[in-house]
Formats: structure tokens, sequence, C-alpha cells
């Protein structure tokens, strides 16, 4: 029985790279703050955000193999769900472990200033857009793959932007945002 593969090129599966390497930043960027506050959140951070990685590495081999051999490696493609989802719960579970320890007023404070305003409206639009895309667009068509290919490498390029921006140690320190936040409390 022939099977139908997906419409994948090589240059499209070498693009796929990209926002799974932004996503990695993304994860090591934050990890390295949790670990300032709650050394198990971030231990379980790392773990949960490698799982994801590693899924998400499989998915652009799973590509590179259709586009060379056009042999599909159903396993590559299909634990990319598992693994994605399995790595999600596994980050949020360390932010939930995690959440008393974390500044979320001075995290608020950074993501609500531009820049990073603005890189989180680009990441809504571009995640409503990759939702629609799911369910109207022809996953099997190149030229779907690559619409969805560059909005998720745009969605996830504004993510590691802002999450560098917001975990920079800059000179105002997690301090003086807590001053900033009484200051505003008390107005």
């Amino acid at each position: 029985m022939n099977e139908t593969l997906p419409d994948v090129s090589l240059m499209l599966s070498i693009v796929d790279t990209i926002p799974v390497i932004f996503f990695f930043f993304t994860t090591i960027l934050i990890a390295k703050k949790l670990i300032k506050v709650h050394i198990f959140g971030s231990i379980l951070f790392y773990f949960g955000s490698i799982i994801s990685f590693i899924g998400g590495i499989l998915q652009v081999i799973w590509k590179l193999v259709i586009a060379i051999q056009s042999k599909n490696i159903k396993i590559f493609h299909t634990q990319f769900k598992f693994s994605l989802s399995g790595g999600f719960i596994i980050m949020i579970l360390s932010i939930i472990i995690s959440h008393s320890k974390i500044n979320w007023k001075a995290t608020k404070i950074k993501l609500l200033k531009i820049p990073c305003i603005i890189f989180i409206i680009i990441i809504i639009l571009c995640f409503i857009s990759l939702l629609i895309f799911m369910f109207k667009l022809d996953s099997n068509k190149s030229s779907t793959n690559w619409i969805e290919e560059c909005s998720n490498i745009i969605m996830q390029g504004s993510v590691f932007l802002c999450t560098l921006i917001a975990t920079k140690n800059n000179k105002v320190d997690n301090q003086d945002f807590d001053k900033e936040c009484d200051k505003n409390q008390t107005v």
C-alpha cells in the first residue's frame, strides 16, 4: 500500500530547525532564571524542555528523511504530540511548584513594557494564525508547510526575544521592581 507523504522539501526540513532552536534557547533562559529562586523547579523545567526539544528534533529528522529518502518513519512524527505535550506539562508543573518563589510583579512589569509587549502581541497573533491554519489549510501541501513554518519561526523568535529581554539583568534589579510595585500599590 502506497501512502501519500507530505510535500516536504529539504530546505523546509532544514528551516524547521530554527523554531526548535529558538524554543530550546528560550527554555534555557527561563530555567537559568528559575534556578536562582527554586532549584527543584528549575531541574523539572530543564527536564520538560529537553523532552520537548528532543521531540522537536525528531520531528525535524522525520521531515529530513521524507525529503531525502521519501520514507515515512512514523514514530518520529507520532511521538511529537506526546513529547511536546509531556514536556510542556512538566514545565508547567515546575512553574506551579516554584510559583511562590517567583517575583510575579517584576515579571509582569517587564513583560508589559515595550518592546516585550510588542513581542507578546506578535506571539498571540502567530498562535491564533497557527490554530486557524491547523483547521483550514491542507498540511500535505508544500505551500501550507511554508506558511506554517514561517509563522512558527516568527512566533518562536518573538518568544525568544521577549524572554531574552525580560530575563536580562539590567540596571533595574528585582529589589527595584519590588519598590516600584509597592509604590504602584499605594498610589
